[in-house]
This record gives structure tokens, C-alpha cells and sequence, in this order.
């Protein structure tokens, strides 16, 4: 869209701007606020496939101020969105980095040098209008350029005061062939493409942005070098398209940075229990316009958040792990309010920032480092430490392990104490043996294990799994309690600690009271009436 606009367009939309400002420049009070938006069930939010965040609007009481009212031309397929009057038009809107971008007509010049150029040279148009020059938009510092296609000229941008901000020259050398001199224009085919490096076609940075310039374009050449039209566009940086934008001018793309309040000293507030009033989201701040020639400031998300800062509620926590690649997580992901925990898996250890990073720990090769005062191995991911043979105890903590005095690994007995449905085993060391024997009569190893005394330590280790630590169901001041299985029945077998001799009698003496518990409950007894 070729951009027009009459001199009574623009001093009319000059002076409604002027109306919305209060005395001393301060900058125009919101029409709405964000909750009355929220509210409000008329405001459009889309135009054909451009979303409508607020501050913009396009009915009154929609947006904030009367810079960032917009207008929907339904008039196109599809509608076209556009700024303030019309003139304009906008393509997209971003809140979070505060920018709009817009379709930059190019600036042309005529073909014919003489009557164009005049007796100097200079020819002189403007790129901006429509934009409002105390408005809040300007064009973009860090994403802006200057391209210029033709021959001999060197193209000026100048903002306000004379203010020279950027400049390029290109130029069309001749070769000779035996008819006449051929000039070397610039195409998409001797361009690459992409390039633009003086022939045919110059590209200059912009580094200040202003909301309008003059474009002034200089011949630098003799009048007969000079073919066809001079082309001036202000794009952005990342567009890089050159054959389209040579034939099909009308999809140019420009950047332009806003601010939600400007004035000549307007900054965000300096007390930190305070921010902005434009501000209203939780989890929202003022930031400064980072603009070399504008004061003011806009409102953002803090980090770790998205969204509107605009609106209330606007701004809500970014689940990092739900973008791997933009948040790079190679481990375990765990996302926080505002942020996010990634780390290896538990017994892994790692830069969980590159792929296949994250090892087993081998905790055994630091064992106090994860309390392991016993015999430690090491498995992937965890890691197992027990006592040492000959002791007993909790090998968690230093000292844990107690030496068992007197021990053995010899032959063992099993003492059976039946009653009822249960069976009680009690198990002494094979020195000790004689001790126990003289108490009871020993039953034949065909008995009914219900009615069996004696019991070989192959059996009891195969009905424990050789005192597996997992079956311990309890413990006492002599023993310690297994679960076992011994000819189909589940048993308690209780395991002798064997410390000092003094216990050894203890124990004895506990198989003996078990034992004529046991014989009670097999006898009928009488009872005097």
C-alpha cells in the first residue's frame, strides 16, 4: 500500500493528538484501564490475522491512549489493520518487546535525472508520514537499515534538527563492447540474492530512530549515468528478499519501537515499593526506554514469566520444561514459579546443559560423604553399605557397626517352640549346643516341623534366604527376628546375637521358658473349682 496523506490529514491528526495531551507535556491519561478491559465483552481483538493485545484497541474504550487506537478496514479480504487514522498500515503487534511492525512504503524518485535532480543534484522526499511525531512510536535503533537501488546517487537519511543518521552510495560502472557502454546494474542474480555492496545497490544501518526523516538523494555521477528510477526504502535488517522488494515494493517491513508514556523527563518511578500505573499485572516492572533520543518506558513481564503486563493477571509463569530446546534441559526438569530446576537423575551426576552428560556417582569411592561407615557397592544410581562380617549394628553412622565378640560362622541349631498355627525357631551357635539339649528331648527330623526340635542350618538358611536382612520383621535384646518358610509353614526364626557369654545364658533360658509355654498349650490342665 502506497503510502498517501494530505496536508490537512496530517495537521488534523496532529491536533487530536495535541488535545489528548494535559498541560506540561505529561502524557495522556488512559482512556480504560486494564480490569475495565478485561471486563468489556465489545472490544475487537483481531483484525483478519493480526491479534489486538491492549494498550491497542480499536473502539473507545479499548485502548489506553488515543496514540494506540487502531482501525479495522473490513473493506479489504481480508480486513487490513492500520494505524491511528488509517495511513498506516500494521502487520503485527508485540507486547513483550514492546515493537509494532508496519508495511514501509519505499520513497521513489523519477526516472528523469534533469527534471528531478534540478541544477545540483539533490532531490529531497520524506519516509513517516502518517506516523505522529509525539506519538509514541519511533523507528527501531537496533533492527533498522537504509537500502537504495540505482545508479550514481548517494542516498542521505536525516532526522529533526539536520541530524545526519545514516548514508549510503551506489553506484553502475560501464563496460565498453565495440557498440556502445553497457552499465552493470544491480539483480537478484549478480546480487546472490542477498547482497547489496555498492553496485546498483547500497545498505546503511539506521542508528537513531526517529518517527519521520528526510530522505535526500545526491547524483554523484554525470547526468548520463543515470538510469532508471532511484528506489528508497527503510526495512528492517532481517529482510532480505531484494527481488521482491525491487518489484513489489508494497511488502516492505519496517520496525518501530513504542513506549507506554513519554515525556521529556518521564522515567520509571525510583522507589522500589512502587512501579508504574500502567503496570498492573503481578509479576510485572517499568523498564526504561532504551532509545538514544526518547525518554520513557514500558512495561514487561519479570523474568521467568510471559505475557500481558498490561492487563491484570496478565503475566503467567513459563513452564520452562515444556521447551526443552529454549530452555535446554538434558536431566530431570522441574519447573518453578518465575524459573526452573533441572538436574540429573538421584546417584547421577553431570552438565545436564549437554546430551548423554549425566554418570553414575560412585559412592563407594566417597563413603562418608554418603554416611557409609561399612562395606559399601556401588550400583548405577544407588548404591548398597552394610556392616562388615563379624558386626552387627547401623552402618549409616560412624561407629554404627558393633564387632560381635566371640563369633562364629559354624554350625547352627534351630530350637522349635510350636503353638497354634505359629512356630517360634530360635537359633544358637554350634558351641553352644550341649547347653540347650539337656532341656529337651529331641524330636526325629521326619517330624512335623510343628513338632520338631532340632533343625540343620542348611534348613534355616534356605528358609531365609541365608538371612537375607530383607526378611527381619523385629529384634530383641538378644536376637534378631527373620521371616522363613520351612515345609510350608511361615515362621518366626529369632537368631542369636552370641556377645558375651552372660547373654548366651539369657537366651537359653528364653528357648526354656518358650518351650514349656509351648508344652502348655499341648496339655490339658486342671483347674481346682
Amino acid at each position: 500500500m502506497k503510502v498517501v496523506a494530505s496536508e490537512k490529514a496530517v495537521l488534523a491528526l496532529a491536533a487530536v493528538l495535541v488535545a489528548t495531551l494535559p498541560s506540561g507535556g505529561a502524557a495522556a491519561p488512559a482512556v480504560t484501564t486494564a480490569t475495565g478491559l478485561l471486563g468489556s465483552n465489545h472490544c475487537t481483538r483481531s483484525c483478519g490475522n493480526i491479534s489486538i493485545p491492549y494498550p491497542f484497541g480499536v473502539e473507545p474504550g479499548c485502548y489506553h491512549a488515543a496514540w494506540f487506537n487502531l482501525t479495522c478496514d473490513d473493506s479489504y479480504q481480508p480486513p487490513k489493520l492500520f494505524l491511528g487514522d488509517g495511513t498506516v498500515q500494521l502487520l503485527h503487534i508485540s507486547v513483550e518487546n514492546s515493537t509494532v511492525r508496519i508495511n514501509s512504503t519505499a520513497v521513489q524518485f523519477q526516472y528523469d535525472a534533469r527534471t528531478v535532480f534540478g541544477a545540483w543534484g539533490v532531490a529531497n522526499q520524506t519516509w513517516g508520514l502518517g506516523l505522529p511525531e509525539t506519538g509514541p512510536y519511533f523507528l527501531s535503533e537496533s533492527a533498522s537499515m537504509v537500502e537504495a537501488i540505482g545508479c550514481g546517487i548517494q542516498v542521505s537519511i536525516i532526522g529533526p534538527y539536520d541530524n545526519l543518521v545514516s548514508s549510503c552510495s551506489a553506484i553502475c560502472p560501464f563496460y565498453r563492447t565495440s557498440e556502445d557502454s553497457v552499465p552493470v546494474y544491480w539483480t537478484s542474480t549478480n546480487g546472490s540474492g542477498s547482497s547489496c555492496t555498492g553496485i546498483g545497490c547500497c545498505q546503511a544501518s539506521i542508528a537513531l530512530g526517529y518517527s519521520f526523516y528526510t530522505i535526500q538523494s545526491d547524483r554523484i555521477a554525470p547526468l548520463s549515468s543515470l538510469h532508471g528510477p532511484i528506489s528508497v526504502h527503510i526495512v528492517d535488517q532481517s529482510y532480505s528478499n531484494w527481488n521482491d522488494k525491487k518489484n513489489n515494493p508494497e511488502v516492505l517491513l519496517a520496525t518501530l519501537d513504542w513506549i507506554i508514556s513519554r515525556s521529556d523527563s518521564l522515567v520509571c518511578p525510583t522507589n522500589n515499593k512502587t512501579t508504574a500505573p500502567e503496570c498492573v499485572s503481578t509479576h510485572s516492572y517499568c523498564r526504561d526506554s532504551s532509545s538514544l533520543v526518547h525518554n520513557g518506558y514500558t512495561c514487561q513481564c519479570a523474568v521467568g514469566y510471559q505475557g500481558n503486563p498490561y492487563v491484570q493477571g496478565g503475566c503467567q509463569d513459563i513452564d520452562e520444561c515444556k521447551y526443552p530446546h529454549q530452555y535446554v534441559c538434558y536431566g530431570v526438569c522441574k519447573n518453578t514459579p518465575g524459573s526452573y530446576i533441572c538436574q540429573c537423575n538421584t546417584g547421577y551426576t553431570g552438565n545436564v546443559t549437554v546430551p548423554n552428560s549425566c554418570t553414575d556417582i560412585d559412592e563407594c569411592k566417597h563413603k562418608e560423604a554418603y554416611s557409609c561407615y561399612g562395606t559399601c557397592q556401588n550400583f548405577l544410581g544407588s548404591f548398597q553399605c552394610q556392616c562388615p562380617e563379624g558386626t552387627y549394628g547401623n552402618s549409616s553412622i560412624k561407629g554404627g557397626c558393633i564387632t560381635i565378640k566371640n563369633s562364629f560362622t559354624g554350625f547352627s541349631i534351630g530350637l522349635g517352640v510350636g503353638g497354634g498355627t505359629g512356630l517360634l525357631l530360635l537359633v544358637l551357635g554350634g558351641p553352644y549346643i550341649i547347653r540347650i539339649i539337656k532341656f529337651q528331648k529331641l524330636i526325629s527330623h521326619n517330624t512335623d516341623i510343628g513338632q520338631r526340635m532340632i533343625i540343620t542350618l542348611r534348613d534355616l538358611e534356605k528358609a531365609t534366604d541365608n538371612f537375607d536382612r530383607a526378611r527381619i520383621v523385629g529384634g530383641g535384646g538378644h536376637g534378631v527376628v527373620f521371616k522363613g518358610i520351612l515345609d510350608l509353614h511361615v515362621v518366626a526364626i529369632k537368631k542369636s546375637k552370641i556377645i558375651v557369654q552372660r547373654e548366651i545364658d539369657d537366651f537359653i533360658n528364653e528357648v526354656v521358658v518358650l518351650s514349656c509355654w509351648e508344652e502348655a498349650l499341648r496339655t490339658p490342665q486342671q483347674y481346682d473349682e
